[in-house]
């Protein structure tokens, strides 16, 4: 992230045939690091992507170290994904992340799939939250 919010670029590469390829990148909106937010809660932020990618949302509970992949983001310009589906119990601070994945990556991700790490992606923003007590 830029000191203005704006998403900074955070990756180029070449294509098959030499060009360089647009560059990636992807930021949130909502919820912002350290906010405290409800299960229910939606997240959105602005992305710019090469044409055939797709922005993906994954949170990680607590110290844990899995990622829990939600879902696919409807995106464009912006995007919005949810609910984050903070599940209960445990640790109250979570990790959301979300990713901006070229078409081989996205066909290897599905939603309530576990994963050690993220996935290959040309593009991530990050933010730490709270769930909400209740």
């Amino acid at each position: 992230m830029t000191p203005g919010g704006v998403p900074a670029p955070t990756a180029t590469g070449l294509t098959a045939t030499g060009t360089v390829e647009r560059t990636a990148s992807i930021g949130f909106s909502q919820p912002r690091d350290g906010d405290t937010i409800t299960a229910a809660a939606t997240v959105s932020g602005s992305a710019d992507l090469p044409d055939d990618h797709q922005v993906w949302l994954l949170r990680r509970h607590g110290a844990g170290t899995a990622y829990q992949v939600v879902g696919a983001c409807p995106s464009g310009w912006s995007f919005t994904c949810g609910p984050a589906g903070l599940e209960s119990g445990g640790e109250d601070t979570f990790q959301l992340a979300v990713v901006v994945v070229d078409p081989a990556t996205a066909r290897t991700l599905s939603v309530g799939q576990s994963r050690d790490t993220l996935p290959s992606s040309l593009a991530r923003s990050e933010v730490t939250v709270r769930r909400a007590a209740g």
